[in-house]
């Protein structure tokens, strides 16, 4: 599990590689139900840090989007 753990860490280093944080961030959901108690507190106390690193790499790769929304008066509706 800490293999996983530091996979993942390291994937969320690079904000232009969602596909790989997209794949360790599902084995890490998939090996839940199978973890040691020990590794599901780690993994608690890794989530916010984790969230941090998606927020700031969503900044980094897509956050020009929000700044051309407003520059550009464009209403997005999804």
């Amino acid at each position: 599990m800490d293999e996983l753990f530091k996979k993942l860490e390291m994937d969320l280093q690079d904000p232009f590689k969602p596909d790989a944080v997209l794949q360790d961030l599902e084995e890490l959901m998939r090996s839940i139900p199978h973890m040691k108690e020990e590794d599901r507190k780690k993994l608690l106390e890794m989530m916010p840090t984790i969230r941090a690193w998606v927020e700031r790499n969503y900044r980094i790769a897509l956050g020009w989007l929000e700044s051309l929304q407003k520059t550009l008066r464009i209403d997005m509706k999804v």
